[in-house]
């Protein structure tokens, strides 16, 4: 069913500028955008027709996807602003680590704020179908 999903959004493969440091990525590279405010039953990839995702492919690449259908797959050539916005939402979704082709103080410090304001993750331990350990 997320193949069929996927299939038919519109792919956009978003072109970092020449000169830009490029897309980064990171342990969770599928970041899942939805519009805010939007209170429409479903879950993942059909909770709006606003839903969108992005993967960075490469430092120079970074695939969009989009529910537009009828629309043609394209190549958009991007400001470096996007590429910013396009990682900010891949530090916001990563669990603990960003792959980035250059290094920044600022973007270590948005993800350590990022995992650190996450509630700590705990155990938990599943016997025979039954929670035995949290």
């Amino acid at each position: 069913m997320i193949q069929q999903i996927v299939f038919n959004m519109r792919w956009i493969f978003l072109v970092a500028p020449d000169g830009d440091q490029g897309f980064l990525t990171s342990d969770n590279p599928v970041s899942l955008f939805d519009a805010p405010h939007v209170d429409v039953p479903g879950t993942g990839f059909l909770s709006s027709p606003e839903t969108y995702l992005t993967f960075p492919v490469s430092r120079d690449i970074c695939l969009l996807l989009k529910h537009r259908a009828g629309v043609p797959q394209t190549v958009a050539r991007v400001a470096s602003a996007k590429v910013r916005e396009v990682n900010k939402g891949t530090i916001l979704r990563a669990d603990t680590q960003l792959y980035a082709p250059f290094q920044s103080q600022k973007v270590q410090q948005l993800l350590d704020s990022v995992v650190n304001a996450r509630p700590a993750t705990k155990r938990v331990l599943i016997k025979k179908g039954r929670v035995v350990e949290e």
